[in-house]
C-alpha cells in the first residue's frame, strides 16, 4: 500500500486553566477532545506521549478515533506555563494503514509537562503501539497485536493476541488467553489470568513483585521459574523443565512464584 499523510484532524472542545504551586512554580492545565476519521483498510495506531495515563475504549469496526484529554504544564511564572502550554497539542496523522498520535513537548522538554488521554475509542481490531511514561495504561478487549512500552505505571490488558509489556515501578495485570505474552516490569507485580487450555509462550519478569499466573484450562508448557526471597509452588497438575508443549519463564526476585490451573471457578 502506497504511504500517504492524512491531514490532521484535532477538535478542541473545551479548555480550562487551574494553577498549583510548588515543584517548578506554577502549573496550568487545559481540556480538548480528540477526533481523526482513519482512511479506510487502517489496521494499527501507535500513541506516543509522556507523564500521563492512557485508558483505550474498544469502538465498532470502521469508526472514527474519538476520545477525551487533559494536558499540563508547568513554568517559573504563570505566563510562562501557558506559553509553554499553548506549544503542547495532539497531533494525528496517517501513513498506509497506520494512524499515529503524538503528544509534542514543549519548550524544555518533557519535563514538568504531560498529556492523559481518557476514553479513547479506536477501532477494534487494531494493532496497538503506545511509547509513554508516568502513567497507568489501560487496554480492553478487542485488539490484536499490544506492545506497551511505559515508565512509573501500571498496566492493565484485557484481551490481545501477540502481547508485550516493558514497564517499571508498576504493576503488570493481564487478561485473556494470548498465545504469545512477555510482560516485564520492576519494583511491581504480575498477574496473568488465562482463560481455557493454554500451551503458547509466556514470559513474566519482574524484581520486588511476585508472579501469579491462574488458568482455568490446562497448561501444557514447559515451566522454568527463578526467584530469591520466594518460592515457587504449582497447584494443579505438575508442570516440569522438559515436558509440555509450550513454555512458560518466570523470574522475579524478593516474591513468590505460583501457577494456578485445572481448577473450577
Amino acid at each position: 500500500m502506497k504511504a500517504s499523510l492524512a491531514p490532521l484532524l484535532l477538535l478542541v472542545a473545551a479548555s480550562s486553566c487551574s494553577l498549583t504551586f510548588g515543584g517548578w512554580g506554577e502549573k496550568v492545565t487545559s481540556e480538548s477532545t480528540l477526533h481523526f476519521e482513519p482512511a479506510a483498510g487502517t489496521t494499527s495506531i501507535n500513541i506516543d506521549c509522556f507523564n500521563g495515563s492512557i485508558e483505550l475504549l474498544a469502538g465498532t469496526e470502521g469508526s472514527a478515533i474519538d476520545g477525551k484529554s487533559t494536558l499540563h504544564a508547568r513554568g517559573r511564572t504563570t505566563e510562562h506555563a501557558q506559553e509553554r502550554l499553548r506549544t503542547m497539542e495532539w497531533q494525528f496523522s496517517q501513513s498506509g494503514d497506520a494512524v499515529t498520535l503524538i503528544l509534542t513537548k514543549p519548550e524544555g522538554g518533557s519535563n514538568n509537562a504531560g498529556g492523559k488521554l481518557q476514553s479513547l475509542s479506536v477501532p477494534t481490531g487494531y494493532d496497538i503501539t503506545i511509547d509513554t511514561s508516568n502513567g497507568h495504561v489501560t487496554i480492553p478487549a478487542g485488539f490484536e497485536n499490544l506492545h506497551i512500552d511505559t515508565g512509573n505505571g501500571a498496566v492493565t490488558i484485557h484481551g490481545g493476541k501477540k502481547v508485550y509489556v516493558d514497564t517499571s515501578n508498576g504493576r503488570i495485570e493481564y487478561f485473556g488467553s494470548s498465545p504469545d505474552f512477555e510482560l516485564n516490569t520492576s519494583n511491581g507485580s504480575i498477574e496473568v489470568q488465562l482463560e481455557g487450555n493454554w500451551n503458547g509462550r509466556g514470559v513474566a519478569d519482574s524484581s520486588n513483585g511476585r508472579i501469579a499466573v491462574r488458568c482455568n484450562g490446562v497448561i501444557d508448557a514447559r515451566l522454568h521459574t527463578s526467584t530469591s526471597n520466594g518460592k515457587p509452588v504449582v497447584y494443579g497438575p505438575e508442570l516440569g523443565k522438559s515436558a509440555g508443549a509450550g513454555s512458560l519463564d518466570l523470574d522475579t526476585s524478593n516474591g513468590n512464584i505460583t501457577v494456578t490451573h485445572a481448577f473450577a471457578d
